[in-house]
C-alpha cells in the first residue's frame, strides 16, 4: 500500500512541477489540478489503510494523511479558485508537523544521511516554499524545480524502500 501512496504522491509532485514550470502555457494548470486531486486522494486512502491495518505505523499514517489533505486543498484552490492565504497558512502548520516527524525519525535511529530522511526534509522545505509562493514571495519556477527534487526522493521511496525495484 505504501507503493500506491508514493506513486500517487509522485504523480502529484511531477504534475505540479510541470504546472509551475510551464505556467499558463497549454495544459499546465489542468495537469497540476488533476495531479493534486489524484495525489491527495491516494495519500488519504494510504493513511486510512495504514491507520486501520497497522496501528503501529501511526507516524506514517499521520504523514501521508497530512500531505493528502494539503494536496486536496491545492486541488480545490486550483480547480475552484479558492483563496490561497488559508492554504499557505496550513503549509506552515504542516512544516511544523514535518519537523516533529523528522525529530521522531532521528530519535528512532534514522541517520541524517538516510535517503528517506532527506526526502522527508525536502518535503518540509517544499511546504515552506509553497507558503512563500502562495504569499507571492517566491517565483513558481523555484518551487517547480524543488518539486522535481522531491519527486526524485519520492521515487526512491516508491521503488527502493517498498521493494518494487530489487
Amino acid at each position: 500500500m505504501l507503493a500506491f501512496g508514493m506513486t500517487t504522491l509522485n504523480f502529484a509532485l511531477w504534475a505540479n512541477a510541470l504546472n509551475l514550470l510551464k505556467g499558463d502555457e497549454n495544459d499546465g494548470p489542468m495537469v497540476g489540478t488533476v495531479g493534486s486531486l489524484y495525489g491527495g486522494l491516494g495519500l488519504i486512502i494510504t493513511a486510512i489503510w495504514f491507520g486501520w491495518t497497522q496501528p503501529d505505523s501511526a507516524l506514517l499514517s499521520m504523514t501521508t494523511g497530512m500531505y493528502g489533505l494539503v494536496l486536496l486543498g491545492f486541488y480545490f484552490m486550483q480547480a475552484k479558485g479558492l483563496a490561497a492565504g488559508p492554504l499557505g497558512n496550513l503549509c506552515l502548520l504542516v512544516f511544523l508537523n514535518q519537523v516533529v516527524v523528522l525529530v521522531a525519525m532521528f530519535r528512532g535511529g534514522t541517520a541524517f544521511t538516510d535517503p528517506v530522511f532527506l526526502t522527508f526534509a525536502a518535503y518540509g522545505i517544499l511546504v515552506l516554499l509553497f507558503n512563500r509562493l502562495l504569499a507571492g514571495k517566491v517565483e513558481g519556477n523555484i518551487v517547480g524545480y524543488w518539486l522535481i527534487v522531491c519527486a526524485i526522493g519520492t521515487g526512491y521511496i516508491q521503488f527502493v524502500v517498498t521493494g518494487i525495484w530489487q
